[in-house]
């Protein structure tokens, strides 16, 4: 917005320089903007232990802030943003992150308006625009074949110039998702190197990933994956529950599981209690090496359940 048409904040001549990467005139659409994404500032400032909130726990920034206020503000913001990366975002709480759609929406414009953006940046978008998606989705397209215009529709809002235009260099994000749906447990992913792959082609795009159309294929490609690999990780884990039913319905009351990083007798009710409170690392990136070992366990976990199944032992 342009406030030589509409009045600017402060239009006294000798009005004092605004501060180094502050908006040179106190817009009032971003400022609103600003207010709306600033909760999640101000939960992110929290949880890492950064710079502490200009305000009180729960407080908003005034409507219509003095100079002073509304550069010390975007600055603020602006030194989390150059500090938080985009798994750091995956860890608030989700109450937190979905709270507000407007408050999502805000957060991801101010990212998408960078004029030079980094690795880090894209990282970013690329989260966001997909938790911005599965929060304003409609019910039937977590269930539904997802096509690129369902997702264009639905990121209207937040990118508007949003295309269900096939883009050439993302076809092979189809291929991938052709290979994913032929999965049956997350071991096929994880060996196929699925997600590698969709990894390698969003770090090849450069600027080409910042393309409307392009962002719209990676929002479905990473919508798609994540809804595969809960159903997945929900398959895997549905498994080694119901071979620790058998063992135990056979009288069985340990197993050797060490390659899971078990001993060669865990007890099966020790087993069941790690499975019951097992919690999904989606906090990282799934290529992250911690997050892949996770998985790699539960999946060494199944393997070991299943080897015991097939040798029965005395108890």
């Amino acid at each position: 917005m342009n406030l030589k048409a509409t009045g600017a904040m402060l239009t006294e001549p000798d009005a004092k320089k605004p501060a180094a990467g502050a908006p040179a005139v106190a817009d009032p659409g971003l400022w609103t903007e600003a207010r709306f994404a600033y909760p999640l500032y101000a939960a992110l400032s929290k949880q890492l232990g950064l710079e502490p909130s200009p305000y009180a726990e729960n407080e908003l920034p005034p409507r219509r802030p003095p100079r002073a206020i509304f550069e010390r503000d975007f600055l603020w913001m602006q030194s989390i943003d150059e500090k938080v990366l985009a798994y750091q975002i995956r860890q608030l709480p989700a109450e937190t992150l979905n709270a507000s759609e407007k408050g999502l929406h805000a957060f991801l414009q101010r990212q998408l308006r960078k004029p030079d953006k980094t690795i880090v940046d894209r990282d970013k978008i690329d989260l966001l625009l997909v938790q911005y998606f599965a929060l304003c989705a409609p019910e039937d397209l977590y269930r539904k074949p997802l096509s690129l215009e369902d997702v264009a529709r639905v990121l209207r809002p937040v990118l508007t110039e949003a295309e269900a235009t096939p883009v050439a260099w993302c076809a092979p994000l189809d291929e991938i998702l052709h290979k994913l749906s032929q999965c049956r447990s997350l071991r096929d992913v994880l060996e196929g190197g699925l997600l590698e792959q969709g990894r390698l082609l969003k770090d090849a795009a450069g600027p080409m990933f910042y393309d409307p159309a392009a962002l719209v294929a990676f929002c479905r490609f990473n919508f798609v994956v994540r809804r595969t690999f809960i159903h997945l990780l929900h398959a895997d884990l549905a498994s080694v529950m119901e071979a620790l039913r058998t063992l135990e319905g056979r009288g069985r009351k340990t197993a050797d599981c060490r390659r899971a990083g078990f001993s060669a007798a865990e007890t099966t009710v020790y087993l069941r209690h790690f499975c019951e409170n097992w919690r999904q690392p989606f906090q990282q990136d799934y290529t992250d090496s911690s997050v892949r070992h996770a998985f790699e366990q539960l999946l060494a976990l199944r393997a070991d359940l299943e080897e015991a199944l097939r040798h029965p032992e005395d108890t």
